[in-house]
């Protein structure tokens, strides 16, 4: 109750733009009642009110430590401006080999050359004839309304980066929506494009404190039984390749 004090005090202040004196005095007067009602109610934890405050704790807990994670991760798998023109470069100027075939890269993030796509050259040592990098977007609303894939851009030579978006209650076909998008070349045979997707591992980084291997070694449980993005997709699993990749944080 004393946070809603608080939230009530910065909603007179910057929502509605009281003057501070009139804030003051109601955000007082309620606080005089919440913190009546809080002192009253510490007496109550050792008579069984400790269990929900516990459960509580432990929640928050779980949350930060995931939202801390995820920051984390986007940061380790960010790259340097210069590293996707450098690959866009080598693409354009043929310094990478072509093969047959149609590949989509699911990412997470909304660069136009995500770090997947790099690892899979880095590795493989070559690059699809058409390359889809993917990123889909999730919105508030139940179903998504306008065009599914609201945005294709071909950034290189055989070479697109598209977003499409769905609603929260949509269960995402993302072949159909790549077949319908507007600005891939027609020519591409989406019923047998491969879908890579990312399966990371998270493991810790040299000279990390006790504190905090204990945090990540949550966070890495939390990860690893995650719901991983090929899950959430209407695809095929003979058309799905998950690339396995150790994140240190």
């Amino acid at each position: 109750m004393l946070l809603t004090t608080g939230l009530l005090y910065v909603a007179m202040r910057r929502v509605w733009h009281w003057p501070l004196l009139p804030a003051l005095a109601v955000g007082g007067l309620f606080l005089i009642v919440d913190t009546g009602f809080f002192v009253a109610n510490l007496f109550k934890i050792a008579e069984g009110g400790w269990l929900p405050l516990t459960f509580a704790a432990l929640l928050f807990t779980v949350m930060i430590t995931w939202r801390t994670g995820m920051d984390a991760v986007r940061e380790c798998l960010g790259h340097q401006a210069q590293d996707a023109d450098q690959f866009l470069a080598d693409v354009n100027g043929g310094r990478i080999p072509r093969v047959d075939g149609t590949t989509v890269f699911l990412t997470r993030g909304t660069q136009a050359v995500p770090r997947l796509v790099m690892d899979h050259v880095h590795f493989v040592g070559v690059l699809p004839r058409n390359v889809i990098a993917l990123h889909v977007e999730f919105q508030d609303t139940p179903r998504a309304e306008g065009p599914t894939c609201h945005s294709v851009e071909q950034v290189a030579a055989g070479f697109w980066h598209v977003v499409c978006r769905f609603g929260f209650m949509e269960i995402p076909d993302l072949r159909d929506a790549l077949e319908h998008a507007e600005g891939l070349d027609p020519s591409i045979d989406i019923d047998h494009a491969v879908f890579i997707g990312a399966r990371d591992l998270v493991v810790y980084k040299p000279g990390s404190g006790m504190v905090r291997r204990r945090v990540l070694a949550l966070f890495g449980f939390l990860y690893r039984n995650a719901v991983k993005v090929v899950d959430r997709f209407n695809l095929p699993p003979q058309n799905v390749v998950e690339i396995a990749r150790q994140i240190e944080i």
